[in-house]
């Protein structure tokens, strides 16, 4: 007969692997939402090492702005599932940069997202990794439209804005629907800069907090490829910021860019 310790233990250790079971697939879960929007190297840092996302952290990060240029007429001239097939090619591989510069997206933007590159997992590249992350953005845009162009379509051109400096991680919203977002004055300002490429017929508009950043980071290299555009005066902020450029008819090659 078997004794009531056995199917205590027997019991016992079924229920361990259920809950281990369960465990695995909300693990795995956890893994594929965080995949939105974290590289692989952080979604396993994150899941291996236990980081608390809601805890409110203020960290010095690079943040990129990236939005298409001239969305509005696309959507007056081609139809809505065009204009969808489009977007959504467009995010992913405007998100595909992010993530193989090791940058997480904070979120999309309709026709355009918002990148950060040094949060939640500290990098000591973060602004070179942002930089980088534009360029290849803008080389694989010019490669995209190539293709375009042969099958009769009309390009597509995004600005892209950088700033560092100190930002606020944390959870937003309410108890039903809660968003990890970075705010701040450095995100205000990265968001004005790019809305600032069209004004200085810009690809790429970055701050010279990120040249700063970047030439401490070891990246002179990185920083020779943009023009010193001097001081501007952007939307919503009183103070004139010292800009750098990379033109919006430049050349971009992606494999040079990943070489350097």
């Amino acid at each position: 007969m078997i004794s009531l310790a056995a199917i205590a233990i027997t019991t016992k250790l079924a229920l361990l692997n259920i809950a281990t079971r369960e465990r695995l697939i909300m693990v795995g879960k956890e893994k594929d939402n965080l995949a939105r929007f974290f590289p692989p190297a952080i979604v396993e840092q994150i899941a291996t090492n236990d980081i608390a996302l809601s805890t409110t952290r203020y960290e010095p990060a690079a943040v990129l702005f990236v939005d298409m240029i001239g969305f509005t007429k696309f959507c007056s001239v081609l139809q809505p599932q065009d204009v969808i097939a489009m977007l959504r090619e467009l995010l992913c591989t405007l998100s595909a940069s992010v993530f193989e510069h090791q940058g997480t997206v904070d979120k999309f933007t309709g026709d355009g997202l918002i990148a950060v590159f040094g949060l939640p997992v500290v990098n000591d590249l973060s602004a070179t990794n942002a930089v980088r992350c534009a360029l290849t953005m803008q080389a694989r845009l010019q490669a995209w439209n190539d293709e375009r162009a042969a099958s009769g379509l009309e390009a597509v051109a995004v600005a892209i804005g950088i700033h560092y400096g100190a930002v606020v991680l944390g959870d937003v919203g309410c108890e039903s629907r809660l968003e990890l977002t970075v705010l701040g004055d450095t995100v205000n300002v990265a968001s004005r800069v790019e809305h600032h490429c069209r004004e200085a017929k810009a690809s790429i508009l970055i701050t010279d907090a990120v040249v700063r950043r970047m030439q401490s980071e070891g990246s002179e290299g990185a920083v020779r490829r943009f023009t010193d555009r001097g001081f501007h005066t952007i939307r919503g902020h009183s103070d004139a910021i010292r800009l750098f450029a990379i033109p919006r008819d430049a050349a971009l090659n992606v494999n040079q860019l990943l070489a350097g």
